[in-house]
């Protein structure tokens, strides 16, 4: 079976033991294919690893490691990372972050746009403040 971009890009991205049988063979068959492929897989995976484990020490390597290399995308990746360094290093050895409060804007973005021109402050704020709640068992 032949795979799509975006399924190879999947199986390049997810972690080893997340994937099928059949999956992890394309796996194998893609980074034995191309020596620019397996470069960006090591580099993917390297990078994952120091944002989940904040390994904030091995950022400033990883980032020279990834400009040096022939990866196309990683060039233009690498180029907006360094341009606010501080944030990104700091977004990198940090432990909390601001997801939960842009889970929040999001959400609440959305409703704004459901609601356009239908409804006025009022119903706005009782959509907003309304709460799901778990059905009774």
């Amino acid at each position: 079976m032949r795979l799509t971009v975006t399924q190879a890009v999947r199986v390049l991205l997810l972690a080893f033991d997340q994937l099928t049988a059949e999956q992890q063979t394309h796996l194998d068959h893609l980074r034995q294919a191309s020596p620019l492929v397996e470069r960006a897989y090591t580099l993917a995976h390297q990078f994952q690893t120091i944002l989940r484990e904040h390994r904030s020490a091995e950022f400033p390597a990883w980032l020279e490691e990834a400009q040096t290399s022939q990866v196309p995308g990683l060039h233009g990746f690498v180029k907006s990372l360094k341009t606010d360094l501080e944030a990104v290093t700091a977004g990198v050895s940090l432990l909390w972050s601001n997801g939960p409060t842009e889970g929040h804007v999001n959400r609440l973005k959305q409703i704004k746009r459901q609601m356009y021109g239908r409804g006025k402050l009022d119903l706005l704020k009782r959509r907003i403040m309304h709460r799901r709640t778990a059905p009774p068992p």
